[in-house]
């Protein structure tokens, strides 16, 4: 689901366009309060992702992670900046 919704909105935009997620990025291995929230987001069809595999979903959606920055603070919120893929002209 996430992959369909960001290739949406990949292709709506522009080239110099930039997509802000924010996002709890897991740590790898997961600390106990994040497998605990992780669970609960099971419940209502959601999870949590670590970088690799944020990294996975955003490239398949046509995106690229240009820059990350994390809130320092109990809840360490992520602002994952993506532009997009523009293909190679030959």
């Amino acid at each position: 689901m996430a992959i369909n919704i960001l290739t949406i909105l990949a292709e709506a935009m522009a080239s110099d366009s930039k997509l802000i997620i924010g996002e709890d990025i897991l740590h790898d291995p997961p600390q106990a309060d994040e497998t605990y929230i992780d669970f609960i987001m099971l419940n209502v069809g959601g999870k949590q992702r670590n970088l690799m595999t944020w990294e996975k979903v955003i490239s398949a959606a046509g995106l690229k992670i240009s820059s990350i920055s994390t809130a320092k603070g109990p809840l360490n919120i992520s602002a994952i900046e993506c532009v997009k893929v523009m293909p190679c002209l030959n």
